[in-house]
């Protein structure tokens, strides 16, 4: 059937005669009797019966014009809906982002863009940074923000960076960390190698690291508890916590210790959904 042929049986649901029917799709009377013939040769059924008031549709009439209202409102939609993805304010794009990101950073930024391109949509997948370049590279991910120096062969903008700060739950000298029960979460190679360095320039001795979990937020709540210090990238993760003290990680310089956050993406794989994210990341980085 042609897509037409929905809009004949939607038509004939609504007219009381074929003359009626004609009128409303443009169409001779002849030309259609002859279309809704076809139709019903093409499903072996009877569409509609004659009657002395006019015509009236069969049982499997009003069963295909019961698939026809609502195909034609599909109908209706998908030039409209092309367009707007043609002109990238609508589809999805798949967006890789560290956890931290994801969970502080990430929402307000879509809440803002969706404001622009209300029917664009996201997948948003969160895993460790050296895994998102690595996603991009392969055309698995179409954006991604990465923290730390990340090797990639893709288009990267520097668009911010976080200071590392050293949380515990009693008041306390960065000196007397080495002689402290350290609480270390999962963290991506790079990030860790910034700790690393700034540890081997600051102290003699190797962290006393008394717990290992997956989360920033399970150490967080064990710091709480009183098992340790730990180290953190984001002050999000504590800011609203009152009982900590916090201290940021300063090199033998006196110079904070930062991370780069940093956006990528492929350039030869470009589309108009995609440019337009870009864009307006790149433009809120130039606005600050």
């Amino acid at each position: 059937m042609k897509d037409s042929d929905w809009k004949i049986i939607e038509t004939l649901k609504n007219s009381s005669s074929i003359t009626q029917a004609a009128e409303a799709l443009y169409m001779s009377q002849p030309t259609l009797t002859k279309r809704v013939q076809q139709i019903e040769r093409e499903w072996d059924i009877e569409i509609i019966r004659r009657n002395s008031k006019g015509i009236i549709l069969t049982p499997a009439g009003y069963c295909l014009a019961e698939y026809a209202g609502k195909l034609n409102v599909i109908f209706n939609e998908i030039p409209g809906r092309l367009e707007k993805i043609k002109k990238g304010t609508a589809g999805e794009l798949r967006i890789g982002v560290p956890n931290s990101f994801g969970r502080f950073s990430l929402p307000a930024l879509l809440q803002k863009y969706k404001k622009s391109y209300t029917d664009s949509s996201f997948q948003v997948i969160t895993m460790l940074s050296s895994e998102i370049g690595k996603k991009i590279e392969e055309g698995k991910l179409d954006v991604g923000f990465v923290k730390g120096e990340v090797p990639v062969s893709c288009k990267k903008y520097y668009i911010g960076e976080e200071q590392l700060y050293i949380v515990y739950s009693r008041e306390f000298e960065a000196e007397d960390l080495p002689d402290l029960p350290m609480i270390t979460y999962l963290k991506d190679p790079f990030t860790q190698d910034i700790i690393n360095t700034w540890w081997e320039e600051m102290f003699r001795t190797p962290p006393n690291i008394g717990f290992r979990v997956n989360h920033g937020d399970t150490c967080r709540e064990m710091i709480i508890n009183g098992l340790g210090y730990g180290l953190f990238f984001s002050d999000n993760f504590f800011r609203d916590t009152k009982q900590l003290y916090i201290r940021p990680a300063l090199d033998r310089a006196g110079c904070p210790v930062v991370r780069n956050i940093y956006f990528i993406y492929q350039v030869e794989e470009m589309d108009a959904l995609k440019q337009n994210f870009i864009d307006f990341v790149l433009d809120k980085r130039e606005r600050g």
